[in-house]
């Protein structure tokens, strides 16, 4: 992939701005303020957008190249990978949400769609914008890589194993391996096959002992069978025992009403005898009465002879006075007699009631007692014949017929078919099968990506440190013969007289100089199993010497063919120690 042209509507300081490029090693000359900075950054942005979250302007790209009292900035970039042309139309507002995207197949007119969150830089170059600006994009900060080394190097070993940078053959090892321990953990545990087999072992258990059950299903219907012909002869007796029952009952209840009738007799007989009591007493104030009337018929008397004697009355007088008094004395008894005769004695009403109540009472237990009676003749001739019908074991016999069945529901309850548990063995049989299949294929795929990782890692960093050296010797003429690079790309260096030393020992047109050979490595490297990919340099010699910087270029140029290279620089001397590279200069 190269790019062949870009525009710029507006961008910065730059408006209505037109390049062309081509293939190979190009210098693109400007004096500062020229734009240089500008076109790799517009390059970058059309590629993989703009941040603009900083509050910084200079780190907020956004806001540091929005031209002066505009809202939007954009442009177009073309690019081809030798066989199909794209066309990048992006319009950059004030934010990310503003911001418009169009890619376009030049020769179709079809425009092709982003997935989502993807820049156009990812569908087209192949590499995210992480990869991009530690490989090929060289900023004015230098030839070291600013992010983090070891996701870098992950990265380009992912590209360089399966053609994705995302695609983690580590992550997809654990994947295959937490997929398999899914299906069979190789410690205790539950485990999808290990569940199948539990499950198969339950119901060739189950099959088996429906064998052992069946037998046992045979004999209990046969004891069943006996017991309830044993039965069937006892259900004449069972009437009579329930004949005997119900005259239990009745006996209970008869017995329950001459207690209430017993009661009820003592209640009334005391009422009866408290009348009585009553009775007498009123007897005995009549009684009273008459001797009280003597006594008043005698004290008047008294009272009489004494009078005429005092007052000196003859005889006749004195008779005549007792005669009154006599008189007196009868009317006064006259009506206490009446008076005594119209008294009552006692409540007769009630002594009469009392006693119809007792006798009626009396009767009424006597029935219930020769009820009683006749009732306990019966049960005991009931007991007697019962006695003689029942056979010795029938209760023995009846308790067994009942331990029977409720065995035999018990068997028969819940009970799986032999059908229906061989055909959920067969199905059981055959996924333990599908399992053990993909057990072993995720096995198989989880051995390979094994080996393929440990052949990219032990192939991966050997092949790139001996690219490396081979860039590194032809730049220092030979002056260091060996290089090394860890997983976090951090470089070390062995001049030809000492020992390794990590690049911070090394003065920085060294260190400059290693990480140029690297990113040179790396995108071989990226290249070899992607296609050409263009290559964006903002003055990566400015701290080499003529020299050096001749030997650069001359490296450059040979790294260049079939490639696009765009150095982009203000100084003079680049240009004439570049060997006649082609230069565009931004004044023209």
């Amino acid at each position: 992939m190269r790019i062949e042209s870009l525009h710029i509507d507006r961008f910065g300081k730059l408006r209505d701005f037109d390049l062309t490029l081509e293939e190979g090693l190009t210098l693109i000359y400007g004096r500062n303020e020229s734009g240089k900075s500008t076109v790799m950054a517009f390059l970058r942005a059309m590629l993989y957008g703009l941040n603009g979250k900083s509050a910084s302007i200079e780190q907020n790209d956004r806001r540091r190249y929005m031209p002066w009292g505009e809202i939007s900035m954009g442009g177009s970039l073309r690019l081809t990978d030798g066989k199909q042309r794209f066309e990048i139309i992006r319009v950059f507002g004030q934010t990310k949400k503003s911001d418009t995207c169009r890619v376009t197949e030049l020769d179709s007119g079809e425009v092709l769609p982003l997935p989502a969150g993807e820049e156009p830089g990812k569908m087209l170059l192949g590499v995210e914008e992480g990869v991009f600006a530690d490989t090929l994009f060289v900023s004015a900060a230098g030839s070291r890589p600013g992010g983090d080394g070891a996701a870098l190097s992950e990265k380009i070993r992912n590209l360089i194993g399966t053609g994705e940078q995302d695609v983690d053959l580590t992550r997809v090892i654990e994947r295959l391996h937490n997929a398999k321990n899914e299906i069979q953990p190789r410690t205790r545990g539950k485990g999808e096959l290990n569940d199948v087999r539990a499950q198969l072992d339950q119901a060739r258990a189950a099959l088996l002992e429906n064998g052992k059950t069946a037998v046992r299903v045979r004999e209990l219907k046969q004891k069943v069978e006996k017991l309830s012909a044993g039965d069937k002869q006892n259900q004449a007796l069972r009437l009579r025992m329930a004949d005997q029952e119900g005259a239990l009952r009745r006996l209970g209840d008869y017995r329950q009403q001459t207690a209430a009738l017993d009661e009820r007799i003592r209640t009334l007989d005391a009422g009866l005898q408290q009348e009585q009591h009553r009775e007498e007493a009123g007897a005995g104030e009549k009684t009273m009465s008459g001797k009280a009337l003597c006594l008043i018929w005698i004290a008047l008397a008294v009272l009489t002879a004494v009078l005429s004697v005092a007052l000196g009355l003859a005889v006749s007088n004195y008779l005549f006075a007792g005669l009154l008094a006599t008189m007196g004395f009868c009317i006064l008894y006259m009506r206490q007699k009446d008076k005594m005769e119209l008294a009552p004695a006692g409540d007769t009403a009630r002594v009469d009631e009392l006693m119809r109540g007792l006798s009626a009472a009396r009767r009424e237990r006597a029935m219930y007692q020769a009820q009683i009676v006749q009732l306990e003749g019966q049960i005991a001739q009931m007991q007697k014949a019962i006695d003689r019908e029942m056979a010795p074991n029938a209760a023995q016999d009846q308790e067994a017929l009942v331990a029977a069945r409720v065995e035999l529901e018990g068997l028969l309850r819940g009970r799986e078919s032999d059908e229906t548990l061989r055909k959920r063995i067969s199905v059981l049989e055959e996924r333990e099968k599908r399992l053990l299949r993909r057990y072993e294929a995720l096995d198989m795929a989880e051995e390979e990506l094994k080996n393929a990782a440990k052949d990219r890692q032990s192939g991966f960093m050997p092949e790139l440190t001996a690219d490396m050296e081979k860039t590194l010797s032809r730049v220092t003429a030979g002056k260091y013969v060996r290089a090394a690079v860890s997983q976090s790309m951090e470089l070390s260096l062995e001049p030809q007289s000492g020992a390794m030393q990590p690049w911070a020992y090394f003065s920085g047109g060294t260190v400059e100089l290693m990480y140029l050979a690297l990113r040179l490595s790396l995108v071989r490297l990226l290249e070899k199993h992607g296609g050409p990919l263009p290559m964006l340099m903002d003055d990566p010699f400015v701290l080499f010497d003529d020299e050096r910087t001749r030997a650069g270029l001359q490296v450059l140029q040979e790294n260049a063919a079939g490639r696009q290279m765009l150095l982009f620089t203000c100084h003079e001397r680049t240009e004439e120690l570049s060997d006649g590279a082609r230069t565009v200069r931004m004044e023209d």
